[in-house]
């Protein structure tokens, strides 16, 4: 089969996660090209060359920023601009299925005869009409005013978000003669066959649509020949917030540690700038295999993406997320039944409670339990039968 697979250059992890697919579906034989905006991230990613590769342009991390802002993350010029560099490459590359990690303006196009397979992760398909029902974890006036509020009651600032940040799609959408959603979570869910991104094992309450496909895990750490050696090195604490965590927090959050006499590994990712950070209970590097690095710490802090939460509990590492968007905050939700998991939304980041949601994880958890959270998938074994789902389509 032909597969054209997308990855929506956001953030980093939404480019590593279809390019490990990618990978797996050249090794099955498949003929497959990977698309994606290399212009903010392409140098920390390696592609195989026998894995055919077109650049694809993206909004990129404006798509951090506006959310932070509390902004649309697309505009209606973005949609419009989307979909014709989404046409462009469908008509050069002609796939029989595309699969795309959040390139949402993807699953418009899949009324127009084109299977659209979008990886989703698995709690924005378990939880339907929760998805926005959270505050904004960001600090400001509106999260203030929100966390006033019973939860009940702060679900209508979700419903306002989700329903706001569906505008410019529903405008493509009515262009294109299909009936617009109205809600951001509704097209993000809208392809031909969902591929979640997680096991069965868990989300075991969860009965999936006939739509649904669970891919497992994807181990998404970068192949990259950044990674730098910590072989060497003891440390208590792996701290790691990606490319969309706060990493306007990383000196505070050093500085309470610090106190409590706790060594950090501090990975900067995509955000380098060690020499602010460098000190004696600190060490610094730019990219590491996080798992490796989870496995050999006590306690891993991250944005609470599910990326990072999936790599840190697979290592049997105890996890504190600092949420800064809505994903996170609902990937640490989905987790909320689990002692080793804690989380504190960025709006409500105070050295009080961060202390005692660190305190409490690193009194000892058994890491054979946590690992299996989060058992290994095998992503060549998890994938759908791809050239019948479009055969059945045709017929």
């Amino acid at each position: 089969m032909k597969f054209l697979v997308i990855g929506e250059a956001v953030t980093l992890a939404h480019i590593v996660r279809p390019l490990k697919i990618s990978q797996a579906l050249t090794e099955m034989g498949h003929d497959v090209c990977f698309a994606t905006d290399i212009r903010e991230f392409g140098k920390f990613i390696s592609i195989n060359p026998k894995l055919r590769f077109r650049p694809l342009p993206s909004i990129g991390t404006q798509f951090l920023t506006r959310t932070r802002n509390r902004q649309r993350p697309y505009s209606n010029r973005d949609i419009e601009n989307y979909l014709l560099n989404d046409r462009k490459i469908m008509d050069i590359e002609k796939p029989d299925c595309i699969i795309h990690d959040f390139r949402i303006s993807m699953n418009l196009l899949r009324g127009l005869g084109h299977y659209i397979c979008p990886i989703v992760d698995a709690y924005w398909a378990t939880v339907p009409g929760e998805v926005f029902t959270l505050p904004p974890p960001q600090p400001g006036i509106f999260a203030k005013i929100a966390y006033l509020f019973p939860a009940s009651v702060r679900g209508i600032f979700g419903c306002v978000v989700d329903h706001a940040g569906a505008g410019p799609f529903d405008r493509a959408a009515r262009s294109l003669g299909i009936r617009p959603l109205h809600r951001f979570s509704k097209y993000l869910l809208s392809g031909d066959h969902i591929l979640l991104a997680a096991s069965a094992e868990t989300f075991p309450t969860i009965r999936p649509k006939i739509n649904h496909a669970y891919l497992g895990h994807i181990e998404w750490t970068p192949d990259t020949e950044l990674n730098e050696s910590i072989a060497d090195l003891e440390y208590d604490i792996y701290l790691s917030l990606g490319s969309s965590g706060p990493a306007e927090q990383i000196p505070v959050m050093l500085k309470w540690l610090a106190e409590l006499n706790l060594r950090t590994l501090l990975c900067t990712g995509t955000k380098h700038d060690s020499g602010k950070y460098n000190s004696g209970q600190v060490y610094v590097r730019q990219f590491v295999d996080g798992k490796d690095a989870a496995q050999r710490a006590r306690v891993t802090i991250c944005n609470g993406g599910s990326p990072s939460v999936y790599q840190a509990l697979s290592a049997g590492c105890p996890v504190l997320g600092i949420t800064s968007n809505p994903d996170q905050a609902l990937c640490m939700r989905a987790f909320s039944n689990k002692e080793y998991v804690k989380s504190i939304p960025l709006a409500l980041l105070k050295q009080k409670s961060f202390i005692s949601n660190l305190t409490s994880l690193l009194n000892g958890h058994n890491r054979s339990m946590i690992k299996n959270t989060v058992p290994y998938s095998d992503i060549k074994a998890n994938l759908p039968k791809f050239d019948e789902l479009v055969k059945n389509q045709k017929h």
